[in-house]
């Protein structure tokens, strides 16, 4: 949880109502989700970034680590949400 948004959510950290899904921005202004440019977003950079007073904390070692990898690749494929079965 971070900055008002639960990172764990898809709906916390994008919105919904804009077509093309357009990702919410961190205080900062910073995008979480950079869809041009995925290497950019601000939920790459928190996986790599030591435990800070707001939380937070390192969950991949590095750029090679599989789970950021999965997450670039995630954000490349443009972050489609959830499927919803009707």
């Amino acid at each position: 949880y971070t900055g008002g948004f639960d990172l764990t959510q898809y709906d916390s950290f994008m919105h919904d109502d804009v077509t093309p899904v357009e990702p919410k921005t961190a205080p900062s202004g910073r995008p979480f989700l950079n869809i041009e440019h995925p290497e950019e977003s601000l939920i790459l950079a928190k996986m790599l970034a030591p435990e800070t007073a707001h939380g937070g904390g390192k969950i991949a070692a590095d750029t090679n680590d599989p789970d950021y990898k999965t997450v670039l690749r995630w954000i490349e494929a443009g972050a489609p949400g959830p499927v919803h079965a009707d």
